[in-house]
This record gives structure tokens, sequence and C-alpha cells, in this order.
């Protein structure tokens, strides 16, 4: 009785992955099919398992399945990874030596924060390619405009609706 709720768990398991994995592939057109672009490392990492499993239990299709599937999610996720450098802690592909890499500054201003000058001071020493700013009130934006001459491409999402306003 256990075998054969492993083997329907097993196969349920295969089946979910695989639609998954097909699914990815039209992820253009639907927003639900895009979240499942999202997940490479975790289908190579259950198709792996899976096909152990499969290996482990003799179960042949299964993991002739299995092995499919994690060879066309490892094909789609071995372009972003690279090898791993001796002091490196992370798998994926580092920027490239003598090439100028991106400076991204993300800030949540805080509405109730005042000390605008001192920000905006921060955000002209670090000279950043792109800054993104959270809780912008009226009294944010203006004071961010001071930076206009370095960064005069801006745009503005709704103002904070924050407590207070």
């Amino acid at each position: 009785m256990f075998w054969w709720r492993w083997g329907r768990l097993f196969r349920a398991l295969l089946i979910g992955l695989a639609l998954a994995t097909v699914g990815r592939f039209f992820a253009d057109k639907a927003w639900w099919l895009d979240i499942l672009a999202d997940f490479q490392v975790q289908y190579v990492t259950g198709a792996g398992v899976l096909l152990l499993a499969a290996l482990l239990t003799r179960r042949i299709k299964e993991a002739a399945l299995a092995l499919v599937l994690l060879a066309v999610n490892g094909a789609v996720l071995a372009p972003h990874i690279g090898p791993l450098l001796p002091g490196q802690l992370f798998l994926f592909t580092p920027a490239v030596a003598g090439q100028p890499a991106m400076k991204v500054v993300s800030l949540n201003l805080n509405f109730n924060n005042q000390k605008t000058d001192a920000v905006v001071d921060y955000l002209r020493r670090e000279n950043a390619d792109v800054v993104t700013v959270m809780e912008v009130t009226k009294e944010w934006r203006q004071a961010l405009e001071q930076l206009k001459d370095i960064y005069p491409y801006r745009f503005y999402g709704p103002l904070c609706r924050c407590p207070g306003d």
C-alpha cells in the first residue's frame, strides 16, 4: 500500500515539474506563466532529487522523464552560472574585469525623515548609475530636485500616502 501511494505522489511531482518547465516557455503569453520563469534553480534541484529517487526505486520511465527535465532546466540555467573562482561566494558570473560595473542605490526615505540635506549629499557622493527611492512625499520630491544636474532622468510614481499626510 505504501509503494502505491509513493508511486502516485512521485508521478504527480514529475508531472507538476514538467508542466512548470513547459509553462515557463510561454511566459510572454500570461503573467501567471511568467512567474514560473523565476524558479529555475528550484526546478533543477527538484529534477535532480526526483532523478535520484527514481534511480533508487528503479523506476526507469520516471528516471528518464526526470533526466529530460534536469537537462532542459539545466540548459536554461547554465548560461547564468559561471565557474566558482577562489574566494568567490556565489556561483553567478561576476562582472568582467576591466569593465565598469553598474552602481545601484536604493533608499527608503522614510516619510518622517526630515534630513533631506544628508540624503542629497549621500546621493551626490555615491554617484550611482541608478537610484530608486521609496516613501517619497511632496517635500522629498522638492529636495530631490537638487540632484537634477547629475540625475537628469527621473520617474516619480504615485506620492506616498503615508500616515500624517
